[in-house]
């Protein structure tokens, strides 16, 4: 299987079973979290998983704290709480915020994999409405024709002029992709760049640029990218190439970039 699961647990001996467990199951992308902050601080760094097992009760941050974490980043993540007796009055509330179900220590393999095992096989990326796109051009004209051009049935769109209130927006907007110029005002591209890419590696980001030196695009592969496309741009294949863009972040992305795909054909 494909799957990639992750077990939050401040016991070691559940964790190993966990592992030991989803590896027959033949899940070989199982990560192991003792401590739940380093679990979020995975997040943070862009990873994906399908499904995230967290336990209701660790010390630093609990359960709940750490299920609203998932919701928010990774919101296609199926939850599972784990939880003991005193605490399944916890894990329903869990339920009420998002988590899948919940399941009762202690456990036997053949009663985990009972209620994982529907969920793998249901397990599809949800598809929202519409990806959030945050363009960033001080060239009023090639603005004028990203703004005309970019799909609205696609993209939810916002602009910014400059490198400055490009930074703001992006926190305002938390957009899924980031099309950006270099050369620009206020901050120059590079430093938005590196700024975005500091707290958030999982936004696709594609720079569309006059700068077409292997050192530029080198530079920018560095900080991590997923396209460089050189001005000026066949604007007819745009929108395929940003969403192609989008699709290369994970597998549950790549899902949804074909589903989008689809819909520019329709």
């Amino acid at each position: 299987m494909n799957h990639s699961v992750i077990v939050i647990d401040d016991e070691q001996d559940f964790l190993d079973s966990m592992k030991r467990c989803l590896q027959i199951a033949g899940i070989k992308n199982v990560r192991l979290e003792s401590g739940p902050l380093d679990a979020v601080s995975a997040l943070d760094a862009g990873e994906v998983f399908d499904v995230a097992l967290i336990d209701v009760n660790m010390p630093g941050m609990n359960g709940k704290e750490v299920l609203k974490a998932f919701r928010e980043k990774t919101p296609h993540t199926v939850c599972l709480m784990v939880t003991g007796l005193a605490d399944v009055k916890f894990a329903v509330e869990c339920m009420k915020l998002g988590a899948a179900d919940y399941i009762q220590k202690p456990f036997t393999p053949d009663e985990f994999l009972a209620t994982l095992n529907p969920i793998l096989a249901g397990k599809t990326a949800q598809v929202p409405e519409k990806l959030k796109l945050l363009v960033v051009e001080d060239n009023r004209i090639d603005l004028k024709q990203y703004e005309n051009r970019l799909s609205e049935r696609i993209f939810e769109k916002a602009f910014a002029a400059d490198g400055e209130s490009a930074s703001q927006k992006y926190r305002e907007f938390r957009p899924d992709i980031l099309v950006m110029d270099l050369m620009l005002p206020c901050k120059s591209g590079y430093n938005l760049l590196k700024e975005i890419r500091q707290e958030d590696t999982s936004m696709a980001i594609i720079v569309i640029s006059g700068l077409d030196d292997k050192e530029d695009i080198l530079a920018c592969a560095k900080l991590g990218i997923e396209g460089y496309l050189v001005k000026p741009v066949n604007l007819r294949d745009l929108n395929q190439k940003i969403i192609d863009c989008y699709g290369k972040k994970s597998t549950e992305k790549a899902q949804i970039a074909a589903v989008f795909k689809q819909r520019l054909q329709e």
